[in-house]
């Protein structure tokens, strides 16, 4: 073997044994971040996608990737609420707003309306109720504050507790929203 694979093998393996001890079994932090895995994997009806994304929001804790974290969790969160918008309902949203007809399929209207008008689609469909809606309004500006420049820095608590509340609205969500 080459000396530069070598080293790039040792590295890594340092790399393996400092995250072991920093993500030790036995701490708090873990077993944090061991529960939301848990809870992420425990709903059935995320994609493949959607589970993706929640897990590598974790795994960008476990990186300090705070503002990263959120953004992907958001991510996973809307998609799920996207895909829960069928033909009937897709309907029901260009009675509402006639102009939006002209996008023809829920992939050409999501792709041309704000997230923000997503969610409030949400709320007029009765999917969710209005103090939901100006919740998922205030997420949204949070995933926005990471996503963009500027001084807002969650930490570690903050961005655990932004992906706890996503994962409990999915849940309330499908309970409220059961075809």
């Amino acid at each position: 073997m080459n000396s530069r694979l070598i080293n790039t093998i040792k590295k890594l393996n340092s790399f393996q044994i400092e995250n072991n001890t920093t993500y030790n079994e036995g701490s708090s932090d873990n077993t944090r971040i061991t529960t939301i895995e848990k809870a992420i994997k425990n709903i059935e009806s995320l994609s493949i996608l959607q589970e993706e994304l929640f897990i590598q929001s974790i795994h960008c804790i476990k990186y300090d990737l705070f503002r990263v974290a959120h953004v992907s969790a958001w991510t996973a969160f809307i998609d799920f609420l996207e895909n829960s918008i069928n033909d009937k309902k897709l309907e029901h949203v260009f009675e509402l707003h006639d102009k939006w007809r002209k996008y023809k399929s829920k992939d050409v209207l999501i792709e041309n309306i704000s997230e923000h008008q997503f969610i409030t689609c949400l709320c007029e469909l009765r999917m969710i109720k209005k103090s939901e809606m100006k919740s998922l309004h205030g997420l949204l500006a949070k995933r926005n504050e990471c996503a963009h420049p500027t001084t807002y820095n969650p930490d570690y608590n903050e961005t655990l507790g932004y992906i706890a509340e996503l994962i409990n609205r999915l849940y309330n969500f499908m309970n409220h929203n059961k075809d």
